[in-house]
């Protein structure tokens, strides 16, 4: 089935691979996207349940600083980092208000 949407394609790569290669590719996606520790992403994506509430919360707070940069007009903003920290976000606890 091909993705209808350029969401469904960036869900389907970030959510791609149960391998060790690509589970080690997707810990060290997510600790450079929240600037977080390799250990604690390697653990968040292993399933450890506090370590993924640590990371959903800096996914969150990250998110809301992103939304206000792009509300305020401020040349840091990153369209990209907003739709990442969305995905984080999705497959790491609140799927329903994940990028609204």
């Amino acid at each position: 089935m091909q993705p209808t949407s350029t969401k469904e394609e960036a869900r389907a790569i970030y959510h791609a691979g149960t391998t060790r290669e690509a589970r080690s590719a997707k810990a060290l996606r997510l600790a450079k996207l929240l600037g977080c520790h390799l250990t604690l992403a390697l653990r968040a994506v292993s399933g450890n349940p506090e370590a993924r509430a640590e990371i959903l919360a800096r996914a969150i707070s990250a998110k809301k600083v992103e939304i206000f940069r792009g509300q305020t007009g401020n040349w840091l903003y990153d369209v990209n980092r907003h739709i990442n920290l969305c995905l984080a976000i999705e497959e790491y606890g609140e799927r329903t208000t994940a990028c609204r």
